[in-house]
């Protein structure tokens, strides 16, 4: 399980899975197995989850969480338009 992390007290980090809108999670660093620095697709493509564009993507999509079920409804209707254009 990947859960960023969106803030620290003095002894843990508070963290927030991408499908949460409430919940936030507590974890001590004894309770944190790993850090995603890098994803690898299949394709050859790499995702560097540390770079500024992906930590600026990921604070506005905290920053939207009231607003994430409205858009993840409107990506899956475009994706599924995408699909179906492409077996047309």
């Amino acid at each position: 399980m990947i859960h960023r992390i969106v803030g620290k007290s003095t002894t843990d980090y508070i963290m927030m899975g991408d499908g949460n809108i409430r919940a936030k999670e507590k974890a001590g660093p004894d309770n944190i197995f790993g850090i995603l620095y890098r994803v690898y697709y299949p394709n050859g493509n790499v995702l560097d989850c540390s770079s500024s564009d992906w930590l600026m993507k990921g604070a506005i999509w905290y920053h939207l969480r009231l607003f994430r079920r409205i858009l993840i409804k409107i990506l899956r209707i475009l994706d599924t338009i995408s699909i179906n254009k492409s077996r047309s």
